[in-house]
């Protein structure tokens, strides 16, 4: 959809309710008066339109990218075995360094890392707590007319909802 189309339907109501203000009081008077004044009912049309289409769009990319993820998972694979194959030969031959005309190849000993056995045995001082807010139970709190210090409630703005047929 072209922006300016809606840019200029956009000026026509804003212009509309300017010089009738009396429509600002009334919905079904104010939606008769942009229906037949400007193109409001097929911008909106076509606006809903491109928008289906759009998510249709996005919903048909979604299995050839589920497809790509899981081809990249498998090359990592296939990447991380050949490099297992690669320290395989190094270590038979011992060798810790191989220079090729395309690359150079070294092995050197990792440094150590820890390996957790049993997370219970970790005394407290070794262990991070995240904190979480819990928002359902805040909404459930505020709701049931609670105060809760640092929480305001907010008025929720505008939500779009868009019902095709």
């Amino acid at each position: 959809m072209n922006p300016q189309l809606v840019f200029r339907v956009v000026r026509e109501i804003t212009d509309l309710l300017s010089v009738y203000p009396e429509l600002g009081e009334d919905e079904t008077l104010r939606s008769d008066t942009l229906e037949g004044e400007t193109d409001i009912n097929n911008i909106l049309a076509k606006l809903v339109q491109e928008r289906e289409a759009a998510y249709a769009m996005a919903e048909g990319v979604k299995a050839p990218v589920n497809d790509l993820r899981e081809r990249k998972a498998r090359l990592e694979r296939r990447g991380d075995g050949y490099g297992e194959a690669i320290e395989r030969v190094m270590a038979a031959a011992g060798l810790s360094k191989v220079m090729l005309p395309n690359a150079t190849i070294s092995v050197s000993q990792a440094a150590p890392s820890v390996v957790i056995k049993d997370e219970d045995a970790i005394p407290e001082r070794f262990v991070r707590i995240k904190r979480e807010i819990d928002k359902a139970a805040i909404n459930a709190a505020v709701k049931a007319g609670e105060e809760i210090p640092g929480v305001v409630v907010g008025n929720g703005g505008q939500r779009l909802m868009v019902r095709v047929k």
